[in-house]
């Protein structure tokens, strides 16, 4: 009792706050307390509605990241420590405004929204011409974290890190020119930036827990296909240490060893990539799948799905293409050149472009039975204008049953239950395309 007496006695502990020179809309608040506790920062724009988690350290020196705050925000914070017993000890209130977004970075309008969301925040890469960003917006749609790509490179698939603290996202060579692909590891705080070489590496890459990452990346080859010599462009899926950047990494998985290169359509006629080379497989997405360490590759232009244990590279089975080890139970083919980022158990959402379908992409949800040997639509969601996205394009299912998508091209964010209503939508500034999408329910542990 007499402590906590001295300590309402006493002058509140100055706090210092410093937004962080890499992530805009983080601040760091830095203290010095008497009393001997964890910490943790309350905040809010005109008074202290949030809260930050409680520190796991203890001690009289403090600095706690805050996050989602807004960009062009005014913020008031206060630094507060609780010892064992429950005392309480706070700093003075400090405040501070956020600068405003930067002039050239897209900003996104909501046009539907509805209080039954499970609230959350998306992660985006944003796709310009000689200018790519990743963000996170919150659901007004607003910029609460965001760094710049460097000029010149294009971020398709920005992820979140396996312990939580931070974001990965890929960057290749907006003109597909030059080979200088690699991802970047940023901090959530803004602390860290480190930086990975994906040798010949395009659209995707993949997180190990030992800390190696994995990518898609092009093998060229002179082969012959239906009796003519061409230089082919397939694709293997490499590993290296997330860090490094002196080689090219080791294969894991090959599509050459695994199947015979064919025309696949009109597009195997296409420049691959930066190569030069015919477009054989045209891969776009690698998922990781934990509970059986294995990986799932989807090559567009084969319309195939295959799934290889890691790291032997074994085949497991092939959903879609030629070859495939199921057999759909629909009619008609199952998608046309798509793209995925979420795969379970027993099932799987996609994006489906429909380059050679009718034309209006979609996303769907599919089952599969490995036993049966078979897999079927048991969702599905057309674009409501009809319209045909040949770029990209991204969806997940969210833990309350609702989907998450990426109109790429249209620039457009949307989610809609199982019955197809619509319930959020956000849509970008004219040109400003819209990369893959991961959800967010907690900035501070990543939670996906």
């Amino acid at each position: 009792m007499l402590f906590a007496l001295i300590l309402a006695c006493s002058p509140p502990p100055v706090a210092d706050a410093v937004v962080s020179d890499v992530i805009p809309t983080v601040v760091h608040l830095n203290w010095e307390s008497t009393l001997e506790g964890n910490a943790f920062v309350r905040f809010g724009e005109t008074s202290l509605d949030f809260g930050t988690p409680l520190s796991s350290h203890t001690g009289t020196s403090h600095k706690v990241a805050v996050y989602g705050l807004k960009a062009g925000q005014d913020v008031v914070l206060q630094g507060v420590v609780w010892d064992e017993e429950g005392n309480e000890e706070t700093t003075d209130l400090v405040e501070l405004s956020l600068d405003a977004p930067p002039e050239d970075m897209p900003r996104f309008e909501v046009t539907q929204d509805s209080d039954d969301l499970l609230p959350g925040y998306v992660l985006l890469s944003i796709l310009e011409p000689g200018q790519g960003w990743v963000m996170i917006l919150d659901q007004d749609a607003d910029p609460v974290w965001y760094t710049r790509v460097a000029s010149g490179l294009l971020a398709m698939s920005p992820k979140t890190s396996l312990d939580g603290q931070s974001i990965l996202y890929d960057h290749y060579d907006v003109e597909n020119r030059t080979d200088v692909s690699g991802f970047t590891r940023v901090s959530m705080n803004g602390v860290e930036q480190v930086e990975t070489r994906l040798t010949a590496g395009h659209h995707d890459f993949a997180e190990f827990p030992d800390g190696e990452v994995a990518w898609i990346a092009a093998d060229m080859r002179d082969t012959e296909v239906d009796g003519k010599e061409y230089y082919v462009a397939g694709d293997e899926v490499r590993v290296r240490t997330s860090g490094t950047q002196d080689d090219a990494g080791r294969s894991i998985f090959s599509f050459w060893d695994s199947t015979e290169p064919i025309v696949t359509c009109d597009h195997f006629y296409d420049e691959a990539n930066y190569t030069g080379a015919k477009d054989w497989t045209h891969a776009n997405s690698l998922i990781y799948l934990p509970q059986d360490e294995s990986m799932v590759v989807l090559a567009k232009n084969l319309d195939a799905m295959v799934k290889f244990e890691v790291p032997s590279g074994k085949f497991v089975w092939q959903i879609g293409g030629g070859g495939q080890t199921m057999s759909f139970l629909g009619e008609g083919f199952a998608w046309s050149h798509p793209h995925i980022s979420h795969v379970w158990e027993d099932g799987f959402v996609i994006f489906d472009n429909a380059y050679h379908t009718n034309a209006v992409s979609q996303a769907a949800e599919f089952r599969f039975d490995v036993e049966a040997g078979t897999y079927e639509r048991v969702w599905s969601y057309e674009h409501p204008d009809k319209a045909f996205v040949q770029l990209l394009g991204d969806v997940r299912k969210l833990p309350d049953a609702t989907y998450l998508m990426s109109w790429t091209s249209l620039g457009t964010l949307s989610r809609v239950d199982g019955d197809g209503n619509l319930l959020w939508q956000a849509e970008s500034q004219l040109g400003a395309a819209t990369g893959r999408v991961t959800f967010i329910e907690d900035l501070y542990t990543l939670d996906r």
